[in-house]
């Protein structure tokens, strides 16, 4: 009786079990060999489009229209929700190395296949690091936020305004900087960096697209086939930073606090692309990658408490030139034009002539106040536009001439974890023609909500 007891109880842990299979199971504390944080957040977003974007595209990854190519206006609205923003960190704090301190941070978000259910997002690695720190510098390897830029635009959307005048990318590098001390209030930053522009697979996929994902608004560069990607030589990145504590603190992107800040960056490449798969004999070809530009973060009613947000504003500006920086939304497409035919859209190709990359200026701006220490408000703009259109779309159906958005939203801190959030984003795309036909508007109006658990 006690055997038959002991296997009915076994039982009925296994069906209780297997019944709770979905539910949180409680397991013993594991411990890091270092001080080990975990934080993170999670985010869930309603949105509404005036166009159609796709199941996938909440985040409105898609340039509005394309100029009457494949009128996206006819497809209706939509109406989406996902948690692929959801955000999990892990940051470690380790020994002493050489006189200062090592450190570690790993982040990743739920966007690892951008075309799969809403309801089975796949992890995806953001930012994988570590640094040794001393009391004048830093170095860092790992992959982490590229120089070019120091805005970032304060949207609920994941973009950021990437691909919309402030260009944004995470990628490989070794990174220095060294901070020269003033005073107690004022530092300027010297940060140099050895960048890898080209991950896998990253430029082959972009070459088909305008640096925004897959759209409408600019044909594949090659037709039906896509080029290979050969890369000689990583970026050369650099900042130069003035900071100053003098003026107080003000919010900035999702409300964080941050002092005066007047930023000059800079960045050289270069990158090759084989087109011998698509026209016969066609050569290696290949141009340099550049930019340059400033960013300045102005505390116009400061606190002096880092942590007191009541009462602040900030006015946050940037205004780059950059030239075939397709991969992080720098420019709208890397080859435009070789001799008197394209490398895109109408599948001429003439190689006798050299070959013109795109080149784009982006400019921005946004004002973030903070009435209260829970409520936020944010009003900004955004554009980047073409530079070096009118010779090279000759021949050419469509093309983007500028790419801008308005923005505007609201956020309430319920307590130091819930965030609740709307905006309102309104993106436009100017078409040109090189053909002669009549130039086309596209534009998207977009609500959204947004709800975060911060930890």
């Amino acid at each position: 009786m006690k055997k038959l007891m002991t296997l009915i109880a076994a039982a009925s842990l296994f069906t209780a079990t297997a019944a709770m299979a979905d539910e949180p199971v409680q397991v013993a504390n594991v411990f890091s060999k270092y001080k080990l944080t975990i934080g993170g957040f999670v985010k869930f977003d309603y949105a509404y489009n005036s166009n159609q974007q796709g199941p996938t595209n909440y985040f409105n990854l898609l340039t509005p229209d394309n100029g009457g190519i494949s009128p996206k206006g006819s497809l209706g609205d939509s109406s989406t929700m996902g948690v692929e923003a959801t955000r999990l960190w892990f940051k470690v704090d380790g020994p002493g190395i050489w006189g200062g301190k090592s450190s570690a941070l790993i982040e990743g978000d739920f966007f690892g296949v951008p075309n799969v259910v809403m309801s089975s997002p796949d992890f995806r690695l953001r930012h994988a690091y570590g640094t040794l720190d001393w009391d004048n510098g830093q170095l860092l390897f790992g992959q982490t936020w590229e120089l070019f830029g120091g805005m970032l635009a304060n949207t609920l959307d994941f973009r950021a305004g990437e691909g919309y005048g402030t260009p944004w990318q995470r990628e490989p590098m070794i990174k220095a900087t060294y901070k020269q001390q003033f005073d107690a209030d004022n530092t300027l930053s010297y940060v140099g960096a050895v960048v890898m522009p080209q991950q896998t697979g990253a430029n082959s996929a972009l070459m088909a697209s305008n640096g925004l994902g897959s759209n409408w608004s600019v044909l594949n560069p090659l037709g039906a086939t896509q080029a290979t990607v050969n890369t000689n030589m990583p970026n050369l990145e650099g900042q130069i930073t003035f900071k100053s504590k003098s003026l107080g603190y003000a919010p900035s992107y999702l409300g964080a606090m941050k002092e005066l800040q007047v930023m000059g960056f800079g960045l050289y490449g270069h990158a090759r692309y084989d087109y011998t798969a698509v026209a016969a004999g066609g050569p290696l070809v290949g141009d340099d990658s550049y930019g340059y530009g400033l960013y300045a973060f102005l505390p116009i009613l400061p606190s002096k408490d880092i942590k007191n947000r009541a009462m602040t504003a900030s006015l946050e500006a940037q205004v780059y030139e950059a030239s075939n920086m397709v991969w992080n939304g720098g420019t709208a497409t890397p080859f435009t034009q070789v001799g008197s035919g394209q490398i895109y859209g109408n599948g001429i190709y003439n190689y006798a002539n050299g070959i013109t990359s795109m080149r784009d200026v982006g400019v921005a701006a946004q004002v973030i106040c903070y009435p209260t220490q829970e409520l936020g408000l944010t009003v900004g703009f955004t554009d980047r536009i073409a530079m070096n259109r009118s010779n090279n779309f000759k021949g050419v159906g469509s093309y983007d001439k500028s790419d801008s958005m308005f923005y505007t939203n609201i956020a309430y801190d319920i307590n130091a974890a819930v965030r609740v959030a709307a905006e309102y984003q309104n993106m436009m795309t100017t078409y040109g023609s090189g053909t002669g036909a009549k130039n086309a508007t596209g534009v998207d109006n977009i609500g959204r909500l947004s709800m975060f658990y911060f930890f």
